[in-house]
């Protein structure tokens, strides 16, 4: 199972990709957010929230190519082995950034596919849209 989504963040690269690097703290819907562990080349989070009152639990580790990517991949929880590829473009003059999480999970889970497609997809979607408000609600361009 492969997804992707995008969003346009009016702010340079540099700004998007040093917010993104504070995943998954500045996501809201996570109840359990924290970085246990970083440095400039990789990072391990640790990521709780719920699911129709089911307490869903994970440990991800990514690693970072500053400032065009992090390759995240959950190590342990209900998903393991779920890739997160967040991808950074700069646009225009340097002035907004595309920002795209292309998702995989390599294998499938027969009777709930349809139901762990939406809510991985519903999930990307409120990550870059939590990203997009953290930074434009902090940005101001200089003139």
């Amino acid at each position: 199972m492969e997804l992707m989504s995008e969003i346009l963040i009016k702010a340079p690269i540099s700004v998007v990709y040093q917010t993104a690097e504070q995943y998954p703290l500045f996501v809201s819907f996570f109840k359990e957010r924290r970085i246990l562990s970083q440095n400039e080349n990789e990072m391990t989070v640790k990521v709780g929230y719920f699911v129709l009152g089911i307490p869903i639990r994970w440990t991800g580790h990514g690693v970072k190519e500053r400032p065009k990517a992090i390759r995240f991949r959950q190590t342990e929880g209900p998903l393991k082995g779920l890739t997160a590829n967040w991808l950074f473009e700069s646009l225009g003059e340097g002035n907004a950034t595309r920002v795209i999480i292309q998702s995989r999970l390599p294998f499938k889970i027969p009777v709930l596919d349809w139901w762990v497609k939406m809510i991985v997809r519903r999930n990307i979607k409120r990550i870059l849209a939590d990203l997009r408000e953290t930074v434009e609600s902090k940005y101001i361009p200089s003139t």
